[in-house]
């Protein structure tokens, strides 16, 4: 059996028995509102702020925010089992590339520096 189905059979039981296993849960704050936010690859959709994402399992995930016009933030994060997991992410502007002028261009061959007048 896979992991998933082990979880499917134990969270039937546990309902059958009155109680259910409580999801891991994630309640992100991030700036600014409307960024991209994926787990593991999946999920790549635009947010509020705050939301709370509710995981199937315990476990640890790649978490990535990302939003047009900054840079994109990517960490890790361990999720358990009945917990609430709070995490705060502000992006910071992209500035882009900023060119940078050499004078003289590097292709320039430079003058050779004249040698030392000898010793009196």
């Amino acid at each position: 059996m896979t992991g998933r189905t082990l979880f499917i059979i134990a969270a039937l039981i546990g309902a059958l028995a009155g109680c259910s296993p409580e999801r891991p849960q994630l309640t992100l704050t991030f700036s600014p509102t409307g960024a991209r936010v994926t787990i593991d690859g999946y999920e790549a959709k635009k947010y509020s702020s705050p939301h709370t994402f509710e995981f199937y399992r315990p476990g640890r995930y790649r978490l990535e925010v990302s939003a047009d016009g900054y840079l994109p933030v990517t960490m890790m994060i361990d999720v358990k089992e009945g917990e609430t997991l709070t995490q705060s992410i502000h992006l910071v502007k992209d500035r882009g590339e900023v060119p940078i002028a050499v004078d003289p261009p590097p292709d320039t061959e430079l003058p050779q520096p004249s040698p030392p007048p000898p010793p009196p």
